[in-house]
Formats: structure tokens, C-alpha cells, sequence
């Protein structure tokens, strides 16, 4: 920060995002600076809806986080089932919560009038390798997707420490290629 301040000035506003790191640190400058943040926070973790989430948060996190959501300007979510744990993680949280949903045209996922063609069906997607990403979710769902659609291909990218445990679901499953 001190060299970024240097070189372009202080910034009137610091935008986090995600509470860990960036909401921390953010709120770090803040206590030394006094500039305002506010934090948008994406991650799932957050949600609190799976085991996999809460095994996300190390004990220590808390207070870091009770400060940077406390003395943050305006939080922004991206999900309301976000809410709910930053809330709990520091109750008043909820007066400066804002939701802004990731926006997804719904209508793309909506089936078409007349059958598609008989063309390949290509899927791709790209995201660490970990729990939390639900990219065994994707394997499992796509090989009941073959039964349909026998053509298709899935690649995924990304690395993490599920590469191998992934790759052999897709043998056991018979989707390796």
C-alpha cells in the first residue's frame, strides 16, 4: 500500500474483494489511513449451506473478519444465503449489506422449442480443483447426461489438490475420455 500511495497518491475508496484477504488487509489500511472500503464478497463459503463451507474457516479468521466486516463502509454480496454467515460473524453487518446477484440470463437454460441438433455438445469449465467448487457434482452429473446425450464432451481446467481423486472418478465412472 505504501508504495502504490507513493507512486498514484492515497485512494479516496479501497473495493475488497472477498473478506479473506483482501477485506482484511482493506481494513488494516483503514485503521492506519482511514480510508473507506467496502468488501464484495463472492465466496461460497460464506453461504454456510454445506459442511465443506464451514470446514473452510480456521478459528483464527473470526476476529479478522468481525473487524474488517465491522468498520467496512457497505458489504455487497453476491447471494442472500451469504448473508445469514457474515451477519453471524459480526451482527451488524446487516445494516450495511447490499445483494447484487451474479447475473445469469435465465433464458439460456431454458429448452428450446424445437429438439437441437445431433451436433457434439460441448461443456467447459474452468475453476480450482477443490471441495468447495463441487467439480465431482459436475462429473457425476454429466455421466447421467451421457445416457442422453452419448456425444457430448466435458473438459475441465484448473488444478488443485482434488486432481487425482477427480480423474478417478471419471475412471470409475467410464467418462475418463
Amino acid at each position: 500500500f505504501k508504495k502504490y500511495a507513493e507512486k498514484f497518491g492515497k485512494p479516496d475508496m479501497i473495493i475488497a474483494h472477498s473478506s479473506i484477504w483482501a477485506g482484511c488487509a482493506a481494513e488494516h489500511i483503514f485503521s492506519k489511513y482511514e480510508i473507506p472500503y467496502i468488501i464484495v464478497e463472492h465466496r461460497s463459503r460464506f453461504t454456510g449451506i454445506t459442511e465443506d463451507a464451514e470446514k473452510m474457516f480456521r478459528k483464527f479468521y473470526f476476529s479478522m473478519l468481525r473487524k474488517a466486516f465491522f468498520s467496512a463502509e457497505k458489504i455487497v454480496t453476491v447471494s442472500v444465503f451469504q448473508n445469514n454467515k457474515i451477519t453471524e460473524i459480526e451482527p451488524s453487518s446487516n445494516k450495511k449489506m447490499l445483494t447484487i446477484p451474479n447475473l445469469v440470463d435465465t433464458e439460456f437454460f431454458k429448452l428450446p422449442d424445437t429438439p437441437r441438433s445431433k451436433e457434439l455438445f460441448r461443456i467447459f469449465t474452468a475453476g480450482i480443483l477443490e471441495r468447495i467448487k463441487g467439480m465431482d457434482v459436475l462429473i457425476r452429473a454429466f455421466a447421467g447426461f451421457l445416457e442422453k446425450f452419448p456425444d457430448a464432451s466435458l473438459r475441465i481446467a484448473g488444478r488443485g489438490s482434488l486432481l487425482k481423486e477427480l480423474s478417478r472418478l471419471t475412471e470409475d465412472l467410464g467418462i475418463k475420455e
